[in-house]
């Protein structure tokens, strides 16, 4: 009977061993999480205003043409009188 608890004490120490692992690891992947997404927020934020530029730029096109498409509507009109 001895060696049964020897053998149960083992066992049960192997799965304590394991569960002390596991909690390590989610700590570790805790915080390389928070890493991870402190980096990708600098990041964004870093070439946020590029991104709004361009958004501004493409506003600036669009006005362009359609102030173009405008003026041709307006010469065609015109040339028809």
């Amino acid at each position: 009977m001895h060696k049964d608890e020897v053998q149960k004490a083992s066992r049960m120490n192997e799965r304590l061993k394991a569960k002390e692992k596991g909690l390590t690891l989610k700590e570790h992947l805790g915080q390389a999480k928070e890493l991870l997404w402190a980096n990708i927020i600098d990041s964004v934020n870093d070439i946020w205003p590029s991104i709004q530029v361009i958004f501004e730029q493409i506003d600036l096109i669009k006005t362009g043409q359609r102030v173009k498409v405008y003026q041709c509507q307006t010469v065609s009109d015109e040339s028809q009188k």
